[in-house]
Formats: C-alpha cells, structure tokens, sequence
C-alpha cells in the first residue's frame, strides 16, 4: 500500500503523483513546490511517502516544520493507517504545520484527542478557463518602475498586516527588496488613480514557462467597493491569459469579498487547503 521515497527521493515521486486516480497537478502546488526545493538543495525533508488502494491515495511529505498531505475518496480505515504513518507523537512542539486537502487534515484531527490542530490559513484554490469581466481600465495599469518601489513596497506592507492580522508583519526594506524582484522579473503591476498608486498586483508561474498564475493582488483601503480590485485583476489575468488556457490563483476562505471578486472575473474554485498548526499536545 505505501510506497516509501524517504531514502531515495527522485523523479518517480512525481511521476507516481501524476498517475493517481483524479491527479489535479494544482492541487498538489505546495508538495510539488516542497519537492523542487529539496531536489535544489534549499530545504531538508525527513518522510516521503504515497499510499495507494484502488482508487484511494494520500500523499504524505514532512520537510523543515512542515507535514504536506494531499488524498482523495479515504476510508476510515485507511484514515486509521495514514495517522500510524503520520505518528503525531513525534511533533509535540507547538507550532508545527500539518497541511493538506481539508478533509484530510479534518479527519486525522477528529480521530486523535491529545492535541489539536488549530487553523493558521485556509485556502480556496480556483482556475479561470474563460474570463467573464472585461476590465474597465486600459491605461490605468502598468508595469513598476523603479521610481515606484518605494510607495508600492507601504502597500505591500498594508497587505501583510492584513493578510495575516498582524502577525507576520514586514519591514519597509524587505519589502523593497522583494518588490525591485518581482520588477526586474516582470511579474508586478501597479494601478495608478489621478497620479496615485492605489494597488498592485502580482503574477508568477507553476509548472510553466510563462506566468500562469495570480500571486498577491492588493487595493489601498481608501479605494475598495467601487471595482478596481476585479478590474486590475481583470486586467492582468487577461494580460497572461493570451498565453495561457488557464490561470490559476488561491485566495483566504474568510475573506468573503475576494471570494467574490476573483469569481465575478469567472475563477471557479477547485481545491479546499487547510494549514494548521499543532497545539495542547497531551
């Protein structure tokens, strides 16, 4: 049933994920990510692991305080194995992130009571195949320039603090740093009402030569409710769609009215992730 890659990690991980009943290559974005970055050397793992049974699968991948799942049509019975596998006992440090397809990581917290797992980000990942809202904006936005790192990287700033309330705020120059990066690269844009920059937005690629999906899309609080959030996003998604047949992006589950926005553009949602943290073990 297990097929083990702890000892020998290479190409037939993947090859073996992309056989799988049901396999949706997106839905495995942090797992495939995880995957490319210990192949490169820039982060340990410590299990690797595929459970396969007819049409059942989990997909286990624990690196540096991260344990990555991803399953489909589980039984309690293979639900019972997979946490044998898993072995909470060994992460009773505070702060440890399980993450995965929310019904796995929902299931393997119902049948274990010391500990639980308490939400630090869930996610909607969505895909776009047709674009529903022509953007009302046509020279309002444009690249960054590097005469606009410095207003944009506050917005930036603003997005973190929000994003995560408060709790993974960034400096100024980190910032900075990051946005002249995503400017150099060609992957951000900025949305520019009566000479202000009010917003911004960012692209990057999966599995993909050319950008095919949305990173961070940002309007000042001071402009929200009239549009131009689902315009810039309009805008740029029509921009990387001439090149791609299909754009991907992920948005918070709490927050309602981006929910709402990226799907007026015509987004649908695919794929519900939970990153949870483990908490109050024994």
């Amino acid at each position: 049933m297990f097929t083990d890659y702890t000892d020998d990690l290479n190409g037939e991980f993947i090859n073996q994920i992309e056989n799988l009943n049901g396999y949706n290559e997106f839905d495995f974005y942090y797992i495939i990510n995880a995957f490319g970055s210990v192949m490169s050397g820039h982060s340990e793992f410590f299990d690797c692991w595929i459970y396969e049974s007819n049409d059942r699968w989990c997909v286990g991948f624990w690196i540096n305080g991260n344990y990555l799942l991803n399953s489909r049509n589980l039984t309690k019975e293979d639900i019972t194995i997979i946490n044998s596998k898993v072995n909470f006992s060994q992460f009773k440090i505070n702060g440890f992130h399980f993450a995965g397809d929310t019904e796995i990581i929902e299931q393997l917290a119902q049948i274990n009571s010391d500990f639980s797992l308490e939400p630090f980000k869930e996610r909607y990942y969505y895909n776009l195949n047709y674009l529903k809202l022509k953007s009302k904006f046509t020279n309002e936005v444009s690249a960054v320039s590097k005469e606009d790192v410095s207003e944009i990287a506050v917005l930036y700033q603003q997005y973190f603090h929000e994003e995560y309330n408060g709790v993974n705020d960034k400096d100024l120059q980190s910032m900075e740093d990051k946005i002249e990066s995503l400017r150099l690269r060609k992957l951000i844009f900025k949305l520019t009402i009566s000479n202000k920059i009010i917003g911004f937005c960012t692209i990057m690629s999966f599995l993909n030569q050319e950008p095919n999906m949305i990173g961070t899309i940002f309007i000042d609080t001071n402009h929200r409710m009239n549009g131009n959030g689902k315009h810039l996003l309009s805008y740029v998604t029509n921009k990387i769609y001439k090149s791609n047949n299909q754009i991907l992006l992920m948005t918070t589950k709490e927050s309602l009215a981006s929910n709402k926005m990226v799907e007026s553009v015509g987004f649908e949602k695919q794929y519900e992730h939970s990153d949870r943290l483990i908490k109050n073990y024994g």
